[in-house]
């Protein structure tokens, strides 16, 4: 457990000048931390993703919502996404399943 905390603290620390710059966005222009796909995409027709967001404008989040479950699939819109967890670079306007251990949620960062 204190190996995990180690490294979700670290996450935290290193994600603070994103979100601090996320929140006086947010409060300047109304638009949410929080998006739903279709908000921040709205040509491609996400309306469907229901169970994935993203943070800010660079950050898609794709909470694991099954009990038990070891991978996830998630929708990246078109693009490059970077997964946080393992660096590994994905080609967007796809489906991909993509693992997810019990300390993994999977994140991708847009690229560009």
């Amino acid at each position: 457990a204190v190996e995990l905390f180690k490294k979700l603290y670290w996450w935290r620390e290193n994600m603070l000048d994103y979100v601090y710059s996320t929140a006086v966005n947010a409060h300047l222009t109304a638009e949410p931390m929080m998006r739903a796909m279709a908000i921040e995409f709205p040509r491609e027709g996400l309306d469907h993703v229901d169970t994935q967001y993203m943070f800010g404008s660079d950050y898609l989040v794709a909470p694991v919502l099954e009990l038990g479950a070891r991978e996830r699939s998630v929708y990246l819109p078109k693009g490059q996404w970077e997964s946080i967890s393992d660096k590994k670079i994905y080609s967007g306007g796809q489906t991909v399943t993509v693992p997810a251990p019990l300390d993994v949620m999977p994140v991708f960062k847009k690229i560009g």
